[in-house]
């Protein structure tokens, strides 16, 4: 062999060999898949362009290593060991060929290395020639599998649900939460028929028989029954099986049992919490109804029909505009204000103009809240009748004799001020605030001191629009009574003529009672949205729990296709699970942002399928789109299959490649997602129209049920279309 060449790899046999056989041999090693280098007089002499890929180092580089470099490059415990064989090997003892040792690499990371040596003469001399593979993956996936093992005995022991095996119905595995579940103990179940934990044996009956049939039509079956414990107490359990073995379910049945007596609880407390909702709702004092964000009522109670004289059968399914309740002009101010509840955002209160069923008109004042109820946003609407306080401003208008009499029988507080003193001040003032209207009308009468400390910036600033000819919407402020009593207000202020100056008339609605029962209604609103938020949160934590079943179990299984079928099902349920975490922790518990969605499903699909060494690009091209439960499942699923069977199918040999994703919703409404890929595209046998499995089955499937339909075109790779 030559010396150490510029290039580093180049070499000729100096043997008996022909020329074309050293040209054969040299082109076998520059192409070598394994590392190849030769060990010589402490250094290294030869290495081939594979041993750059393994260690980073440039072949120049290798053959430049000192002594003292080429030691520092095994790692210092497999040092002495490693470089001891080299030297007996150069000196001729037989020792083992089969070297497997840590090396630094280049980016001062340590790998694994696997090297076959063997005894050789170089340029007259032993030397050692080295045949070097990188297993530090291999050495990675053994740690791994020892830490997988550990961590599913540990699941197994410390998993929040009950896991057991049974043959026949015989318990043959129970974890501890069954035991802790039951109150037996691991002997006085092991050993035993599922008889004893059921109440009835009807029970028993029924479950065996339901989830036996979901298991031969399914592969899975999943039952909701009783237990009855070792003390006698019934208990409500989900119970989940997979059969070791789908044709053969006396080999052996695994189930899961969870608890779920809490959580039944918590639906029979929403329903107790719906009825004394209802019961507010429906003897509250103020018109209280409910509307959906077209204007269509969905409910209302007594002061509702009272208010406007139809009945709530009447009432129910007809909007506004139908029944004829506003003028054009207050339409469209209603109309806005539907848009402002559909962005979440309350309003009022706000003057509306009501034609009753008599015909007769009545005055209203309405605040409106955006409510969620099943998921969807409805508008609470709290309308007072306020016609009485109108037709007081209208009268007093007209003279101050009529404003007196009018003022003195309201039921509202009427009072006049001027330059910050009261010049008058009815009989209601008085009955309300503890106040004779003497003091009211005193000269020494402070009428800021019955102003809450909260609302006394507000109504200084009101007043000083007023002086300066603005005008002032009706507005919510504080009140102190004599007695130091909160009371809470309304107050319309209109600037009037006053002798030869002017003044500020002022009428105030107490709406102390209002408040009340407005925050026990939007307290019981907010109690529900909490409870809605838990059920969110727990089906996720138990898809999350079913998906760690599905994977314990798949571990236990040899046959690749079952395993397939167990990660597959794994990734549909992380879709749903997905769905109800992005509810969770949303502030709108009615629908979910589907670009963010896509980029939380496609990193974890990703993660999945993605191949050693493999670079896929993920090119995102995301509007946002929200869409509510009913809808998010099914396209959460589909999303999920459309890219799994990219990452799985368009680059099967480990190429890399670049996959589009775009979601895009037009005017009509329509979402329109579509997914393409540069793979290899779609097999020639594969009917895309009637397919085989069950991935495109879905797909179909879940798009008509969403009303839509997909597209695929095969031009450059695959891309697939859905509309709905």
């Amino acid at each position: 062999m030559k010396e150490k060449s510029s290039k580093g790899s180049s070499f000729s046999h100096r043997t008996s060999k022909s020329h074309s056989e050293n040209d054969l041999y040299r082109k076998l090693v520059e192409h070598s898949l394994q590392g190849i280098v030769i060990f010589q007089n402490n250094g290294i002499v030869f290495a081939n362009k594979t041993m750059e890929d393994i260690s980073g180092f440039s072949v120049n580089e290798l053959l430049s290593f000192s002594p003292d470099q080429v030691r520092d490059f095994i790692h210092p415990d497999d040092r002495k060991q490693v470089w001891k064989r080299m030297l007996e090997r150069i000196g001729g003892k037989n020792v083992l060929a089969r070297y497997v040792f840590r090396a630094l690499s280049k980016d001062k990371k340590y790998i694994w290395l696997e090297m076959y040596a063997t005894l050789i003469e170089f340029e007259g001399a032993p030397a050692v020639h080295g045949a070097i593979i990188n297993i530090t993956e291999q050495k990675q996936a053994e740690a791994e599998l020892i830490k997988r093992e550990a961590t599913l005995n540990s699941i197994f022991k410390a998993a929040p649900i009950g896991i057991g095996l049974v043959s026949n119905r015989i318990f043959l595995k129970l974890n501890e939460k069954v035991c802790e579940m039951t109150g037996y103990s691991q002997n006085e179940l092991i050993g035993k028929n599922a008889r004893i934990l059921y109440p009835t044996k009807k029970d028993y009956d029924d479950v065996g028989s339901e989830k036996y049939r979901q298991m031969t039509e399914f592969g899975t079956g999943t039952v909701e029954t009783k237990w009855k414990t070792k003390s006698g107490e019934i208990r409500d359990v989900l119970l989940s099986s997979s059969a070791l073995d789908p044709n053969d379910l006396s080999a052996g049945v695994t189930f899961t049992a969870l608890d779920i007596t809490e959580g039944k609880r918590t639906v029979n407390e929403l329903k107790s919490s719906e009825e004394r909702l209802k019961i507010l709702f429906e003897y509250a004092p103020d018109a209280y109804y409910l509307n959906d964000l077209k204007g269509t009522f969905l409910d209302g109670n007594r002061a509702a029909e009272t208010l406007i004289g139809y009945s709530k059968d009447e009432l129910i399914g007809k909007s506004f505009v139908k029944l004829n309740l506003l003028d054009k002009t207050q339409i469209r101010k209603a109309a806005v204000l539907l848009t402002r509840n559909a962005r979440g955002i309350a309003t009022g209160p706000d003057e509306f103009t009501l034609t009753r069923k008599d015909g007769n008109q009545v005055f209203v004042e309405i605040s409106t809240y955006p409510v969620k109820i099943n998921n969807r946003i409805q508008v609470l609407g709290i309308a007072r009748d306020v016609t009485e306080r109108h037709r007081a401003i209208d009268a007093l208008k007209e003279s101050e004799g009529k404003f007196r009499n009018l003022a003195e029988k309201s039921p509202n507080m009427i009072f006049i001020n001027k330059r910050g003193r009261v010049v008058y001040a009815n009989k209601k003032c008085e009955e309300i605030m503890g106040y004779s209207v003497e003091e009211f009308l005193s000269v020494d009468f402070n009428f800021f001191k019955i102003i809450a400390p909260d609302s006394l910036d507000q109504i200084k600033k009101n007043f000083s629009k007023h002086l300066k000819n603005q005008e002032v919407a009706p507005y919510e402020y504080g009140l102190v009574t004599k007695n130091g009593k909160r009371i809470d207000a309304i107050i319309t202020t209109q600037l009037i003529p006053y002798g030869d100056d002017s003044a500020i008339l002022g009428i105030i609605t107490d709406i102390t009672d209002r408040k009340k029962t407005e925050e026990k209604i939007m307290s019981s609103l907010k109690e529900k949205e909490v409870l809605l938020r838990e059920i969110h949160h727990r089906v996720k934590n138990n898809m999350q729990i079913i998906t760690s079943l599905l994977r314990l179990q798949a571990s236990q299984i040899e046959d690749p296709k079952i395993q397939k079928t167990f990660n597959l099902s794994q990734n549909r349920i992380k879709s749903m699970s997905l769905v109800h975490e992005s509810l969770y922790q949303s502030d709108n518990l009615t629908r979910i942002n589907f670009s963010d969605y896509i980029h939380k499903m496609t990193t974890h699909v990703y993660s999945l399928f993605r191949q050693d060494k493999q670079v896929i690009d993920i090119n995102y091209d995301l509007e946002d789109v929200y869409l509510d439960i009913n809808k998010a499942i099914p396209f959460g699923l589909i999303i999920n299959e459309l890219i799994t069977n990219a990452l799985k199918h368009a680059f099967p040999s480990g190429e890399n490649g670049e996959i589009e994703l775009k979601l895009r919703q037009v005017e009509s409404g329509e979402v329109i997602f579509y997914v393409k890929d540069n793979g290899v595209g779609i097999l020639e046998d594969v009917n895309i129209k009637k397919p085989e499995t069950l991935g495109l089955q879905l797909v179909y499937d879940l798009a008509r049920q969403l009303g839509g339909s997909v597209e695929f075109e095969f031009e450059k790779g695959t891309s697939a279309k859905v509309i709905f």
